[in-house]
């Protein structure tokens, strides 16, 4: 108890809680789990978004056109996800189809390069 002013007054606290590792765990992961999914739905926009806007304003794509590619891309996308296709295999397919070559670049390596040219 505090005295102020001549009158008792209780000094609130916050209530201590007694979370079990386990429960603390499951609730990590579903907070993990949902910041994954919404990262991945954003990703997933620009992703397809990108190349729908390109096809429209420099290609002159139409509404069906640009629906039909949509739907492949999801398609494509599908079944990567359910196979066991790994992204380098899925590079080295890219290129041998069509000779473009995508790779991953590590943003934290170029980040760190750029800082010791300076």
């Amino acid at each position: 108890m505090i005295w102020t002013m001549g009158t008792w007054m209780m000094k609130k606290t916050e209530p201590i809680l007694h979370i079990k590792q386990s429960d603390l765990d499951k609730k990590l992961q579903e907070i993990y789990k949902t910041a994954q999914n919404d990262i991945i739905s954003e990703l997933f926009a620009l992703l397809l978004g990108l190349p729908v806007k390109v096809l429209f304003e420099q290609f002159g794509w139409t509404g069906d056109e640009l629906t039909e590619f949509g739907e492949a891309v999801l398609g494509e996308y599908e079944r990567f996800d359910d196979s066991d296709m790994s992204l380098e295999y899925l590079q080295d397919l890219i290129f041998e189809l069509t000779g473009i070559k995508f790779m991953a670049v590590d943003a934290t390596k170029n980040n760190q390069e750029q800082h010791h040219e300076h």
